[in-house]
């Protein structure tokens, strides 16, 4: 598997996140960017398996996703087994939280996201833009990979090692941007239950404005001889603040009290973080979905209004 256009993938697929000039990357002939390419061609695995954290900070509210992603080529399978929390204080001093365990089956074109409140399990199907990215991420082409290193605006490597390489990767938002709405016309969100057009359409152009305006960067840890990925490091605060700007300055849009803090509240002081860890293969780690989840009830909604109850 290509590792790094998976990770991004699935980070854009969770909540989708990145600024500047492809030329950089193409006409930069460093030892830096040589070995970058040389991890990159690294020959797919029959499976991957990783940890994925993304912590999500701001005044009053923390939200975490943490959870286990697989990939299976050759079934064009993917499948995530994890956990949504929140952590919250409201204007009185008044401490919540809530915990929702999740699981995500990908088939090709199709993907199922299962999610248990209280003591049920519900089922929402989906083909929307998700579905596009997360199949590129079990079946990468060698366009797609090109399309990925035409992301990095420039490399640099932070710390060598006999044992491990540290790369800092500079993205190219505009390219991620215009590769975001060529996933979205080729699947409208008026597909299947998502009846929600004009929506996908506004978050993806205030999505494409932050990735235009912010700074984006990642660092990942290889070992040194093989070039398999151990650690990958995404900060996307920049962009997650920029998208917020960009809605909240939208003339077109009339936010009411609570809309309007909010986005402050993410454009100002918001942080937005995701950390990758490689699992040994040779574990035979699997995700099993039980049955129970897979015979749930079918919802009209991915977030349904009692989620906090």
């Amino acid at each position: 598997m290509k590792k790094i256009f998976s990770i991004l993938a699935v980070l854009i697929m969770t909540v989708g996140f990145f600024s500047t000039d492809v030329q950089a990357a193409k006409s930069n002939d460093s030892r830096d960017m040589k070995l970058f390419r040389e991890m990159m061609d690294k020959p797919t695995k029959e499976l991957d398996i990783f940890h994925q954290e993304l912590i999500f900070l701001m005044p009053m509210l923390q939200v975490e996703l943490d959870f286990l992603n697989q990939t299976d080529p050759e079934n064009h399978n993917l499948k995530v087994e994890g956990d949504f929390g929140v952590w919250y204080i409201n204007q009185l001093g008044e401490f919540s939280e809530f915990e929702v365990p999740f699981y995500v089956n990908q088939n090709k074109t199709d993907m199922d996201i299962y999610y248990k409140l209280g003591e049920t399990w519900k089922k929402f199907s989906t083909p929307t833009i998700a579905s596009m990215i997360t199949d590129d991420i079990t079946t990468p082409t060698d366009e797609n990979i090109d399309e990925f290193m035409d992301m990095a605006k420039d490399v640099k490597i932070l710390q060598e090692s006999e044992k491990r390489r540290t790369f800092l990767v500079h993205l190219d938002g505009k390219k991620i941007a215009d590769w975001l709405a060529t996933g979205n016309k080729e699947n409208p969100a008026d597909k299947g239950t998502a009846g929600d057009e004009q929506f996908q359409e506004q978050l993806l152009k205030y999505i494409q404005d932050g990735f235009r305006t912010a700074d984006s960067w990642y660092t990942i840890t290889v070992d040194a001889k093989d070039n398999h990925t151990m650690n990958v490091s995404f900060n996307l605060s920049g962009v997650v603040q920029a998208a917020a700007l960009s809605a909240l300055n939208d003339k077109d849009k009339n936010w009411n009290e609570f809309e309007r803090d909010l986005l402050e509240s993410v454009a100002f002081y918001s942080d937005f973080k995701a950390y990758t860890t490689f699992l040994n293969p040779e574990l035979g780690k699997k995700i099993e979905i039980p049955d129970e989840v897979l015979n749930s009830a079918q919802s009209a909604t991915l977030i349904p209004d009692n989620i906090t109850q």
